[in-house]
């Protein structure tokens, strides 16, 4: 492939993501500067995740993430941004552990185990509380009311999203394990908080207009894969910034583009985009074709947003 392609394509890749991103955060009322404001369900956590990938290309980002660490970090599940970091690259979960700390330092000693030994210079950081109104804040006003946990996160999830879930999709959507959230889904239906089916195996939904009310919205909330979305796009972003990229043999290239689509294929399914097909061309054609798709991905992710 051309390099002013790749280029290209890593360009569009981070800023339509970065907008995403800032559109986020705006919601929450971090100040940041986006054209709008996000109208889908926040994922904190996937969203702390994809901010320590891009601060680099975004250095606002950094001042973000300290307001967020200081305001914010109370209402995030430790275990689950764990489990999530697993699909992020390396990078990725090495910041996790300054912001932990940061979160640590603010106060917040649920993330120690996660900081280790990192330590942070602490700051007063600019910025109130953060704003929990409207879609974008549904998550965080579940967690405030209910407790910070899978059983908000599942409501949460059910309420944006249409139709019945089976545990594995809800397991593979929020992050936590299918143990986990089956028992979570089962209490939460003898609660008569979801609705269970008597299918088998079960599967779970909920009444949104009954919700609607409760969570002082006029329509539903969607609610986004955004881990596995983020993930993709930041770990495109890697494999195209390599350096080594212009001595790499084509068939190499290939074979890289599908292990990528193999470990990033949820995120194909969910914004609807298909991958490239194994007939689609080898080599660069192959590896093109991925970029192309992933670009896709970006311009769903900026839509739905």
């Amino acid at each position: 492939m051309r390099e002013d392609f790749l280029s290209g394509v890593g360009d569009e890749l981070r800023d339509r993501t970065i907008g995403v991103v800032r559109a986020q955060w705006a919601a929450l009322g971090a100040g940041a500067t986006a054209p709008g404001l996000a109208a889908a369900v926040v994922d904190p956590e996937a969203l702390v995740l994809a901010s320590l990938g891009l601060v680099d290309h975004d250095r606002p980002l950094a001042g973000t993430l300290a307001w967020w660490a200081a305001r914010g970090s109370g209402l995030m599940s430790v275990q689950r941004i764990r489990n999530l970091s697993a699909r992020f690259p390396d990078t990725v979960r090495h910041r996790l552990k300054e912001f932990a700390a940061s979160a640590r330092s603010a106060g917040d000693h649920r993330w120690k185990g996660v900081a280790g030994g990192t330590s942070v210079e602490t700051a007063s950081p600019e910025g109130g509380d953060p704003r929990l109104e409207g879609a974008a804040g549904t998550l965080l006003r579940l967690r405030l009311g209910l407790g910070v946990g899978i059983k908000a996160d599942l409501v949460g999830a059910l309420v944006g999203a249409e139709g019945w879930w089976r545990v594995r999709e809800l397991a593979a959507s929020t992050g936590y394990t299918s143990r986990a959230v089956r028992r979570a889904a089962e209490e939460l239906a003898r609660g008569g908080w979801i609705a269970a089916s008597p299918a088998s195996p079960a599967e779970y939904r909920t009444d949104v207009k009954r919700w609607l009310p409760i969570l002082g919205l006029g329509s539903p909330a969607p609610w986004r894969d955004w881990s596995r979305l983020f993930a993709l796009v930041l770990a495109v972003d890697a494999w195209l910034r390599a350096e080594e990229w212009p001595d790499r043999d084509p068939g190499e290239l290939e074979g890289q583009a599908r292990r990528l689509v193999d470990a990033h294929r949820p995120a194909f399914k969910w914004s609807g985009v298909p991958v490239p097909s194994p007939t689609q061309g080898s080599g660069s054609d192959y590896s093109r074709a991925f970029c192309e798709a992933s670009l896709l991905v970006t311009r769903w992710m900026e839509e739905g947003v």
